[in-house]
């Protein structure tokens, strides 16, 4: 059922599911990055940690 009908014949090429798909996929494309970003942030604490570990248990 559409909401508009009988008021507009206007058609815009696109509905809302369109709209969400082309959304999530603004979100996953970003969430990539993001994901990116953590990694190059935490890595080398992650790698200091573990060397630590390993130095500290090899003497």
């Amino acid at each position: 059922m559409d909401i508009f009908q009988g008021i507009t014949n206007i058609d815009w090429g696109f509905n809302a599911a369109d709209i969400f798909s082309n959304g999530m996929f603004l979100v996953g494309s970003v969430a990539a990055f993001v994901l990116l970003g953590l990694a190059i942030a935490y890595v080398p604490k992650l790698i200091g940690i573990i060397r630590t570990a390993v130095a500290s248990r090899s003497k």
